[in-house]
């Protein structure tokens, strides 16, 4: 089969799908040598996505821009001469085609908590998520939550979802003490710690890990909040210094 992975998020983004996409495109080619694999990405980009080379994949250059309102048509007709029998949608908008669709469904946040995203954005996915659940042959969920998520809310059949859950990067491993050590005294960091890592942004519940942290003795190990300092920073830090945090809560 010839099957594609549309990875052009990986220019715009570099959160959690992004990380996904990438690990998704080092590995599938390695460990699937019977199908050949077409790895989509960004005419934009650049080292946005290494990957090792495998004899079974390439890559190929799209002008469709990620989450465009015209995505579905545009990225269709893009893909039509690559004449592909599978396409894997990791950010879960599949376009207009007649090969078979896989996609990603990570969360329905947007469905769930409204609250938490941007007017754009809330309009852009409610717009896309029925098409994209009615179009897809079969959808992967990171979890059972995200599952019955999908069936309850879109009344998506049971046996059209998977649920995927997401492996580890081969980066998170056990470090030898004295390197441990080492970051530690680089942060001013000392051992024991809560760690919190991920966007600021408020679906992450920041407000809420902060406030319960605030109910903890003063003498308690302090709460270290790193990962990329999205939209919502600036009101994460009047929590802090409202709830009289500044000298137990560390950024990185």
């Amino acid at each position: 089969m010839r099957i594609g992975l549309d990875a052009r998020i990986t220019h715009y983004t570099h959160g959690g799908i992004s990380a996904y996409v990438r690990n998704l495109a080092a590995a599938l080619p390695a460990l699937d040598a019977a199908n050949d694999y077409i790895i989509f990405h960004s005419r934009q980009a650049r080292e946005s996505l290494a990957f090792p080379a495998h004899a079974n994949a390439r890559r190929a250059n799209c002008w469709t821009p990620a989450h465009h309102r015209f995505e579905r048509a545009a990225l269709g007709l893009e893909l039509l001469p690559h004449r592909l029998d599978l396409l894997h949608s990791p950010d879960f908008i599949p376009p207009l085609g007649n090969f078979r669709s896989i996609i990603t469904i990570h969360d329905l946040t947007f469905l769930r908590y409204p609250q938490f995203l941007t007017a754009d954005s809330r309009r852009y996915y409610n717009d896309q998520i029925r098409f994209a659940v009615q179009r897809a042959d079969a959808i992967l969920a990171d979890s059972d939550a995200t599952r019955a998520d999908i069936i309850d809310l879109l009344g998506t059949p049971p046996r059209k979802i998977t649920t995927v859950h997401l492996a580890p990067d081969t980066i998170f491993r056990s470090l030898p003490v004295s390197q441990v050590d080492a970051v530690l005294h680089r942060l001013n960091l000392r051992t024991g710690y809560v760690l919190f890592v991920g966007t600021f942004e408020p679906r992450k519940n920041i407000v809420g890990l902060i406030t319960a942290y605030a109910i903890l003795p003063p003498d308690s190990p302090p709460l270290v909040i790193a990962g990329n300092k999205g939209w919502f920073l600036d009101d994460v830090h009047k929590i802090v210094r409202a709830l009289d945090l500044t000298s137990r809560v560390i950024f990185l």
